[in-house]
């Protein structure tokens, strides 16, 4: 691996001169050498970092979820050098939010949690401040727990008495939010960048408040001075690098390839030509044109209605074009063979059985757009009526035929939050088929091709599970092929802004039952909030495609709240609260966000009552990970759904698991939210 990274970066670094330059610390985090500072990447830059100075080999891979959260998934391995077996590993979860931008007279102000949870020898929170002079940008700031080992000053918390407890600076109980900003004392930190004459490369200088207390207690290890002094070269805005000195006798290296997912440049399936606006309304207009037209195109639609100046059409959406971009096409086919006296167009959205509101065009402002090109999106939208009121549907039959998947998907799922095994991966793919039947059913299946892991050794050296969770993954990744969903769904709009969904079979790859959900989404409210519970049977990974049942039957249900940011209505807050699969209750806090490429990105973290035990003898109440989707459908001959799926998680933990259901009511209808409408409306007119 390290062979190939070699030969990659020496392609990157003789590539084209980008951007002004970035520095990060070695921890992958934007920061200096071995300080962070208050700097943020672009939203939706990913980075994957590699690093040593002694000693410590670091990997990390983070993400900017929003412009003010970033997030990161690291492991810390101790070795005497880079090609040696770690002699003990300490992961953790690392964030940093921005608290206040930078202006002329202020510093831009960040909050960080290295190790925010994971293990406590490299925890510690800080305060960091950045302002820029120039080609001078400055550093300073306040930390706790491991930015805390000069012992500057008192900790100016401790007045309030959670934050004056003792503070471990080791041990394998992991470390959570009890711990943070605690402790007797706290350090200072600080240094500066300065961007030399040759572009990309900055020269980057700082003192750190970090005594190595935690080594120096367990094998008398020789710290380095608290300064560091290095070079960062930045060729290109996606890749960089760094050498440095750590005092006199130490030298750090540092490697970090950061792409940027809004540039990803492959897209769900690529929709056919659109079929060109008359200049002029046709005199014998011709409704079954309409849906030729449509058919030809490989959209459907239904129950058309025609009044003496309106024209109706039921319209089924597809999941790869936002709504504004099928609806532009279905004005396309009404425009061009609609009567004359036909003034506008009502069209109504559905996936399946769940309706959105009717959508009610003016035919005028439709054809000066898009056959006169005198008009735009914004007048279009302008003159543009819902209406929330349910609509009639026919019963359909198999929206389509033949055998073609709707779906590929190649999923990497990796953990770097391993205390025992270092680094797990497993790459499967996964081929999915989706129907709608009659009415409101609808149904799925898909197959599970596991191409390689290396989980054979994952339950070797932890405890065993009475009735694992998620703990027996291997004896599930094991089998080449498998069966990895089958059900049968009802899927129902009961009144508008409330959607129901009851499905059973197959759920997922562990897990079969039957169970349903409820959701109420306020068709112009930026929340929503919906309920749901499942009666489950383990499936069991010692027979046939795993499709075997054992008697290990349980309840999980949630209460699940969502809430669209209203600055950025592509990203979701979203928290359950509820029962999980180990039957422990607790909640999760997660944030996604879907960029205009399609790629989506989150987060999330999970606490409950309930504790994993590892093969330490601690114990935590953390589940996280960090899911991105990036989309692959535009390709030749791939569905046009596909995409790749970069999970980053722990692997066989049995607290925290929710179950992966096969439909989720909120996904399906994101297509009739007003912020998806409005933020995507412009697509309308493309």
């Amino acid at each position: 691996m390290f062979f190939r990274l070699t030969l990659l970066t020496t392609a990157l670094l003789t590539a084209p001169l980008l951007a002004e330059a970035e520095t990060r610390n070695f921890y992958g985090m934007r920061g200096l050498n071995t300080v962070p500072d208050a700097r943020f990447d672009d939203k939706g830059t990913a980075n994957l970092t590699l690093a040593y100075g002694d000693p410590y080999a670091q990997g990390a891979l983070g993400f900017q979820l929003t412009d003010n959260f970033y997030v990161a998934l690291r492991q810390s391995a101790e070795a005497d050098n880079p090609f040696d077996k770690a002699e003990a590993l300490y992961p953790g979860v690392d964030t940093k939010i921005k608290l206040l931008p930078e202006t002329a007279g202020r510093p831009q102000i960040a909050l960080g949690l290295q190790s925010a949870f994971g293990h406590k020898r490299m925890a510690g929170e800080y305060l960091s401040f950045s302002k820029r002079f120039h080609k001078f940008d400055l550093t300073g700031g306040v930390g706790w727990g491991r930015f805390a080992g000069a012992k500057h000053f008192k900790n100016p918390l401790r007045i309030i008495s959670h934050f004056d407890k003792d503070r471990a600076i080791d041990g394998d109980i992991a470390n959570d939010p009890s711990d943070w900003f605690t402790g007797e004392h706290v350090g200072l930190f600080g240094g500066l960048s300065y961007e030399l004459p040759v572009h990309g490369l900055t020269l980057t200088t700082d003192w750190n408040s970090d005594r190595y207390r935690a080594e120096q207690a367990a094998s008398n290890y020789d710290a380095p001075a608290p300064w560091s002094i290095g070079l960062q070269y930045q060729p290109r805005d996606d890749v960089s690098a760094a050498v440095g000195v750590l005092g006199t006798d130490k030298i750090m290296g540092r490697l970090t390839f950061s792409p940027s997912i809004p540039d990803w440049p492959l897209r769900a399936a690529k929709a056919d030509p659109l079929l060109p606006v008359l200049t002029h309304r046709p005199e014998n207009g011709k409704i079954e044109a309409i849906t030729q037209d449509a058919g030809a195109d490989g959209r459907r639609l239904h129950m058309i209605r025609e009044t003496e100046n309106d024209l109706s059409i039921t319209l089924s959406l597809e999941n790869f074009e936002s709504t504004p971009a099928q609806l532009g096409r279905a004005v396309r086919y009404m425009a061009r063979n609609a009567p004359a006296n036909i003034g506008s167009f009502e069209i109504t959205p559905q996936f399946a059985r769940l309706q959105g509101p009717s959508i009610r065009l003016i035919r005028r402002d439709i054809e000066q757009a898009l056959a006169y090109h005198q008009g735009s999106a914004e007048e279009i939208w302008q003159s543009t009526e819902f209406d929330r009121s349910l609509k009639k549907t026919p019963f359909r039959g198999l929206n389509k035929t033949g055998l073609w998947p709707d779906k590929i998907i190649l999923e990497e799922h990796l953990s770097l939050s391993e205390e025992d095994h270092g680094i797990l991966t497993r790459t499967s793919l996964i081929i999915e088929e989706q129907r709608e039947l009659i009415g409101a059913l609808a149904t799925g299946a898909a197959l599970r091709f596991d191409l390689t892991n290396n989980l054979d050794q994952l339950n070797t050296l932890r405890p065993l599970s009475v009735l694992p969770v998620r703990s027996d993954i291997d004896a599930f990744a094991n089998r080449r092929i498998s069966l990895d969903r089958f059900y049968l769904s009802y899927l129902k709009t009961i009144k508008p802004d409330l959607h129901l969904n009851i499905t059973g079979g197959y759920l997922e790859e562990q897990y079969a039952g039957l169970g349903g959900e409820l959701l109420y989404r306020p068709f112009a409210k930026n929340w929503a909030i919906g309920v749901e519970a499942w009666q489950v049977l383990k499936r069991d990974p010692y027979t046939a495609l795993n499709q075997g049942l054992t008697i290990d039957s349980l309840l999980t249900g949630h209460l699940n709240v969502y809430y669209k940011l209203p600055n950025s209505p592509e990203t979701t807050i979203n928290a359950r609260l509820g029962r999980y699969l180990a039957e422990d209750f607790g909640g999760s806090l997660g944030i996604a966000h879907r960029f205009k490429n399609g790629a989506e990105l989150e987060g999330f973290v999970t606490l409950t009552d309930m504790t994993d035990l590892d093969i330490y003898g601690g114990n935590t109440n953390l589940h996280h990970g960090i899911k991105l989707s990036l989309p692959i459908g535009s390709l030749a001959y791939v569905p046009r759904n596909s995409r790749i799926d970069l999970i980053a998680a722990p692997f066989g933990r049995d607290a925290g698991q929710a179950l992966d259901k096969p439909v989720d009511l909120y996904d399906m209808t994101e297509a009739f939210s007003l912020q998806h409408l409005a933020t995507n409306w412009g697509e309308i007119t493309e």
